[in-house]
Formats: C-alpha cells, structure tokens, sequence
C-alpha cells in the first residue's frame, strides 16, 4: 500500500514516454502524474505531522533526576 504512489508514478511516466513527449497528452499525463506523486507526499507529511500532536508525550521526556 506504502507503494502505491510510486507505482502509479512510474506507470504514469511510462504511459507519457510511450505517448512521446512531443505530444501534448503526454506533458498532461506527466503533470497529472506529478501532481498524484506530489498530493501524496503532501497528504503523508500532513498526517505525519497530525498523528504525532495526537500521541501522548513519551514518560522518558518527563523523567526527574
């Protein structure tokens, strides 16, 4: 599941090869493509960053010596 947004980048950029560059259909597919990669990249920093506010502060962190 975690490699999903890779495989459908690759298989995006092989679809926008094949159509050949030139072609303006192959730029759209490459810039669906890269906006799909960087949506996902974006969505898992948000949840990342989301998730760990969310967790409850670590015991080690509140340690008195």
């Amino acid at each position: 599941m975690a490699l999903t947004p890779l495989v459908l980048a690759l298989v995006g950029v092989a679809v926008g090869l094949a159509v050949a560059p030139d072609v303006p259909a192959g730029w759209v597919v490459l810039g669906v493509t890269a906006a799909v990669v960087g949506s996902a990249i974006l969505g898992s920093a948000v949840f990342l960053f989301v998730d760990r506010k969310r967790q409850p502060p670590s015991p080690v962190d509140h340690e008195e010596s």
